[in-house]
């Protein structure tokens, strides 16, 4: 038995189903949809959809993601676009003191974790003015490229190979004319 359901039940449902008469189905919407027990359910953003639901009449209520209800200021913060990316950046930099102060700073460090196919690879970049960088990345605790310049001379090794590079290759690479 299935759901509980007679033994019969698939056997016989097209009888029974054949067996509904349209009065039937109009005396089940009579009894069953009327206005004082039907909800019409509108998901979307509440600033574009409501004016015009309040237009037909109907008493408007609005939700958040979890079905707690929301005033209509609430429902208009909810949808407010989040910042963008350069208004980010213009906080950050009056918090910090404007772009002087990053013109002032003589080292920065910089590390995250890169996927390569499907495996993580740790990085780390460390710059100090006025020429000196330090690169490292590595995968499953093996450094596979490391890169050195101490402002004069500097040196990539790369799967154990060494390769000294003197200020002048330094510095195009560093433009990309190389």
């Amino acid at each position: 038995m299935i759901y509980h359901l007679p033994k019969d039940y698939y056997r016989t449902y097209l009888q029974k189903i054949n067996a509904v008469s349209a009065t039937d189905v109009q005396k089940a919407a009579k009894k069953y949809f009327n206005y004082a027990n039907t909800r019409i359910v509108i998901a979307g953003k509440a600033d574009s959809i409501k004016a015009g639901l309040e237009k037909l009449g109907y008493p408007v209520k609005m939700y958040d993601k979890d079905a707690n209800p929301v005033s209509a200021e609430a429902a208009a913060a909810a949808n407010k676009p989040a910042a963008s990316a350069t208004e980010v950046i213009n906080h950050y930099l009056k918090a910090i003191g404007g772009e002087q102060a990053i013109g002032k700073l003589t080292s920065v460090l910089a590390s995250g974790t890169m996927k390569v196919q499907g495996m993580e690879m740790p990085i780390t970049i460390k710059r100090m003015a006025p020429n000196k960088e330090y690169m490292e990345m590595s995968m499953n605790g093996q450094v596979v490229s490391k890169t050195i310049f101490n402002g004069t001379t500097g040196y990539q090794l790369q799967m154990g190979q060494k390769k000294i590079y003197p200020l002048i290759r330094w510095l195009n690479i560093k433009r990309k004319k190389v």
